[in-house]
Order: structure tokens, then sequence, then C-alpha cells
């Protein structure tokens, strides 16, 4: 328990320092920076904020396997879940050159889920799918949703998984 805690907290002091220096450059220097470095600025606070999320879910992981759970189920509009699993993910992508799109249910769609947690899955499973894609294809990231199920899914163009690791 206690090293799980140490190495916690020796991520989260310097990425508490990486974040107020980037919310500075924000609010200071917003109208003398380009737009391409204002949406730089703001993808790096949203994976750094999403990466702040990660260290707290070690914790969390660490609370699950001595029996003490934190979840935090609400019902979330898939739609919202998705256009935020892309925006995580879209600077990963971008260097990479592949695309990422989002293929939102036609009508309005609720999880009942913790959406950090759906998040860890997505980023996971997207991460994955870019890394194996090839150049100038596409991530595609949706949902199929009936009555009773919501189906997120992320599909891609890359090799596939072999078979035993399955």
């Amino acid at each position: 328990a206690g090293f799980i805690a140490t190495v916690s907290h020796e991520l989260r002091t310097p990425l508490a320092s990486v974040l107020g220096a980037l919310e500075i450059l924000r609010e200071e220097y917003l109208a003398e920076l380009p737009e391409e470095a204002r949406r730089f600025i703001d993808m790096a606070l949203r994976n750094g904020n999403q990466l702040a999320g990660l260290i707290h879910s070690v914790l969390d992981l660490e609370r699950i396997e001595t029996g003490v759970h934190g979840f935090d189920f609400a019902a979330v509009p898939v739609k919202e879940l998705l256009a935020r699993a892309l925006q995580i993910n879209e600077a990963f992508a971008l260097k990479l050159a592949v695309r990422l799109e989002v293929q939102a249910p036609a009508a309005d769609c609720y999880a009942w889920t913790d959406m950090v947690r759906a998040l860890q899955v997505l980023t996971n499973l997207i991460s994955n799918a870019v890394k194996f894609s090839p150049v100038g294809k596409c991530v595609t990231l949706g949902c199929l949703c009936t009555q009773d199920r919501v189906q997120l899914f992320v599909a891609d163009r890359g090799p596939g998984i072999a078979e035993e690791s399955h």
C-alpha cells in the first residue's frame, strides 16, 4: 500500500506543476497565441487531466484489490462519451497520421457507467487501434444502442489481433 501511494504522489506532484504551467499559458497569453498553439495547449491540458485521472485510478485499483471500490456510476450520454474519447486521443492519432471519427448514435442514448473508467477502456482500445493502423486510415468510435443495451466499439483498418491473443 505504501509503495503505490508513494509512486502516485511522486507522479502527481510534477504533473500538477505541468498542468499549472499550461493553465497559466492559456489564461495569461491566450490572445497572443496562434490558434494552432491554443489547440495544442488545450489538447495537452485534456490529456494531462486524463493522466491525472489514471494516476488516481491506480489508487482505486489498489482499493478494489483490498475490497474497497470507488466506482461513480451515472447515466452518461454516449455521444458525449465518444466525443471525449476522440478529444483525448486526437493528438496521438495526429502524430501517427491516422484519422479518428465518431459514428454517433442516431438517437439520444445513455449508458449506465463510470465515465472515467469507460474513457480508460476506450483510450486503451483507441491507442492500440491507432498504433496498428496504416498511415492515412481511419479509426472509428461508435456504438450500437438497443432498448436495454449499449455496445461501444472501436473499429480500425489494421491487421487485427492474432487469434492466440484473443
